[in-house]
């Protein structure tokens, strides 16, 4: 017969638990001091990466300021050209502002921009304003013909980013996109890989382009590959539309390629079957 279980008392679990605390207060001291210390530090850094972050924003914002001042004349130049008519009277020609079109040399429209940019992108390669300033010069290089510097720029802050987050790969992208714009797909399938193979809301983008790549360079085995990848992992998103009119692109042209061989075989045989 089992005996009935003791009732729990309060007292003596306070008195028991006391005798505890009290044999080892200095190691339980010692311990709370490590975890207040610890977790002090960690606010206090997180505090300043906040303000070398908040730092770093504001001088990429006087870099930038600008850029984006001169880049609103130049659309402004080319909106006045685009809608231009003649002046109803002298006056308000006369009290029309005429904006400056950009010269097409990037020298002499962003010269500065690029070089402070540049140097900012070196010095903070950690902080997140680099990133910014890595798409934003990404951007100049590419508006002036000039993609594959606009990728390296992106590589700059790539090499030393902590982490593969959201932003990495939206770096990652944006630098295989401008590979691509520069003909070097062997560069922009080495990017867009990694972004193709994890689970990310990049991942269908990245296989429909490595599917183009890779025809391109000839590989359609690679390409049909991602291709249908992208079509069977998001059948009703853009992604899977495009990769679907990739695909019967591609099976068009092996079906184009493919005739005139036939054709030949065709023709020698029946050489080889008529009578010398």
């Amino acid at each position: 017969m089992s005996q009935p279980s003791k009732e729990f008392d309060i007292l003596d679990f306070a008195s028991k638990a006391s005798q505890v605390i009290e044999k080892n207060f200095k190691w339980i001291l010692a311990v709370f001091v490590v975890v207040v210390i610890a977790s002090s530090a960690w606010v206090a850094m997180k505090r300043m990466e906040a303000s070398t972050e908040k730092e770093a924003f504001g001088e990429l914002f006087k870099i930038t300021k600008p850029y984006f001042e001169k880049k609103e004349e130049f659309e402004k130049a080319t909106q006045q050209e685009q809608q231009k008519k003649p002046a109803k009277d002298k006056e308000t020609k006369k009290d029309e502002k005429t904006f400056a079109k950009a010269s097409g040399d990037l020298d002499k429209d962003f010269g500065d921009v690029v070089q402070n940019l540049e140097g900012f992108i070196k010095t903070a390669k950690h902080h997140k304003a680099a990133s910014e300033a890595a798409l934003i010069l990404s951007d100049i290089y590419n508006e002036y013909k000039q993609p594959a510097k606009g990728a390296e720029a992106l590589n700059q802050v790539l090499a030393t980013w902590k982490g593969h987050d959201i932003l990495f790969d939206v770096m990652q992208m944006r630098a295989g996109d401008l590979y691509a714009s520069a003909k070097d797909c062997d560069k922009a399938i080495g990017h867009w890989t990694p972004i193709a193979k994890k689970e990310s809301f990049l991942s269908q983008q990245a296989q429909v382009k490595l599917g183009v790549c890779y025809q391109e360079i000839g590989n359609n085995d690679q390409a049909l590959m991602w291709l249908q990848k992208a079509e069977t992992q998001a059948p009703n998103s853009p992604e899977g539309f495009n990769a679907k009119r990739y695909l019967r692109y591609i099976k068009f042209v092996d079906k184009l390629e493919a005739k005139p061989t036939e054709g030949k075989a065709e023709t020698r045989k029946k050489e080889s079957d008529s009578p010398s």
